[in-house]
């Protein structure tokens, strides 16, 4: 089973996502964990796919901690959706675990992911608990932020990996700062995960590195599985996005 979350602002982003899915898998289930869609927005994207399983969840900003904001983004300290949005990722997965006890796995992709085409994740995962995105493909590795990143995860719906994503949100509530990243701060979630891998490792559980370049490819690479808008400043984000509508579009020309 396919999972992705976003709030109103990537509803746009979604909808590319969710279709490609339809596209690419169009037999199976995927689950969206919205956040402050309105009843246009639900009824819309319910019809882009056959079996997509909608849930939106109405948060004031009133109900997001107050952090400091990336320095790229103005530094400012306030209720910033993005930052509780990554956060978020733990729960919905946590969630996913106890309502949909019969999925054999679960593929957990932000929002702007572009599925370019079908992967066999079950030969995937034949022989590991989990496929993550553990760094070394950019550099990443020596930054404890961006070890493991939570753009897109493979996991078996088995106990370790649902005692992984356990540990993972209990970090989140546990520890007020870790390699200088403060609690709900951007890379809160992906700290937390790489201490949750760090302390799950030990018992014995088999994970996979994702190729970079297959799974969050940033270069419309016609071979990579997915691709992935995290790059570019916000206009050539824009321009991304205009390319991939035009995409998906050609996708569904004719039916």
């Amino acid at each position: 089973m396919f999972i992705t979350q976003f709030d109103k602002k990537y509803v746009k982003w979604g909808e590319i996502l969710i279709k490609a899915h339809a596209k690419y898998y169009p037999n199976e289930r995927i689950f969206v964990s919205a956040v402050n869609l309105d009843a246009e927005d639900i009824l819309f994207l319910k019809s882009t796919h056959p079996h997509l399983i909608l849930e939106n969840q109405k948060i004031s900003i009133e109900q997001i901690p107050e952090v400091k904001t990336r320095v790229m983004w103005g530094g400012q300290v306030g209720r910033h959706f993005p930052e509780m949005m990554a956060c978020r990722k733990g729960q919905v997965l946590q969630d996913a675990f106890v309502k949909f006890p019969n999925e054999e796995s679960f593929i957990m992709t932000d929002a702007d992911i572009f599925i370019n085409k079908n992967c066999n994740f079950e030969e995937l995962l034949r022989d590991v608990d989990a496929a993550l995105l553990v760094g070394g493909d950019d550099g990443f590795r020596s930054k404890p932020v961006t070890e493991v990143m939570s753009g897109v995860m493979i996991l078996k719906n088995n106990q370790k990996c649902r005692k992984l994503v356990d540990l993972w949100v209990e970090n989140m509530s546990k520890y007020q700062t870790i390699a200088g990243i403060k609690q709900w701060e951007w890379f809160w979630d992906q700290i937390t995960l790489n201490f949750a891998v760090r302390e799950i490792q030990s018992d014995g559980f088999a994970l996979k590195n994702l190729p970079h370049k297959q799974f969050v490819n940033s270069h419309n690479n016609d071979e990579a599985y997915m691709w992935s808008a995290h790059s570019g400043s916000p206009i050539d984000k824009e321009r991304l996005y205009v390319h991939w509508k035009k995409k998906i579009d050609e996708l569904f020309e004719g039916e």
